[in-house]
């Protein structure tokens, strides 16, 4: 096991043999909820491979599993699965629980929930973004910008980067860090006792930079449109002076 001091504050630890994963295997079962995320090598193929395992568990720790090498596979899938994936006691949460559960098996993953559905449950008035992914949930509730251009790295080679890793180890703490803030605001709401008048005044408030970016994305669209027009017309002069 290595133990990472990450230089982005993060502290988490990397398993990559099977004498790992059997000390790490009883501790994880004991868990009653733990934040989920994989990464998957050839993941543009028909035939994506598992490459790592990220979890954070109730007391805060954050573990990446490396499964990719065949004995780490075969331990992944002879000891840990059963006794965590498929634990159905054991409640686990992924932004994508739609994505992981093909990954981990959708007839074999058991108790797994998702946040980005529990994002869909807030009204537009308590939580006014168009796009409900991690990186969007992470620098709304907490300002924070989140580069997901690792989202699409090659995760099949060895060794990762440090960059990689890093990426890896945080998805999970966001994904617990998301759920905390999206839980209350899906509990504490109230459909009849929500006031209109208020509501109402909510929807003035963002209306107006709903408004500015529509406004922002017009003119983009229409430099673009012009830039082409111009370049369409510089072409058509040079083909013409070339006749001539």
């Amino acid at each position: 096991m290595r133990e990472i001091q990450s230089p982005t504050g993060l502290h988490y630890r990397i398993h990559e043999s099977p004498e790992d994963l059997a000390v790490l295997t009883p501790q994880v079962a004991q868990q009653s909820e733990i934040w989920i995320d994989t990464e998957t090598a050839d993941w543009n193929t028909t035939s994506p491979r598992l490459s790592l395992v990220q979890l954070r568990l109730e007391d805060g720790s954050i573990h990446v599993l490396d499964v990719l090498s065949p004995e780490m596979a075969a331990a992944y899938h002879s000891t840990f699965a059963p006794r965590v994936i498929a634990a159905a006691r054991i409640t686990k949460w992924a932004h994508y629980a739609r994505f992981e559960r093909r990954i981990l098996g959708a007839d074999f993953v058991q108790g797994l929930h998702c946040t980005f559905e529990l994002a869909r449950r807030v009204p537009y008035h308590r939580l006014p973004l168009r796009s409900l992914r991690l990186a969007a949930l992470v620098h709304h509730l907490y300002g924070t910008a989140v580069d997901k251009t690792l989202q699409r790295a090659d995760w099949g080679q060895r060794p990762l980067t440090a960059e990689q890793l890093d990426y890896a180890a945080w998805d999970p703490e966001w994904c617990y860090r998301v759920h905390r803030r999206l839980d209350p605001l899906v509990r504490s709401w109230d459909p009849a006792a929500d006031d209109p008048a208020a509501i109402q005044s909510r929807y003035v408030e963002i209306l107006p930079a709903e408004r500015g970016a529509s406004r922002w994305r017009t003119a983009m669209w229409d430099a673009i449109k012009a830039f082409m027009e111009q370049r369409m017309s510089a072409g058509a002069r040079r083909t013409e002076a070339r006749k001539t």
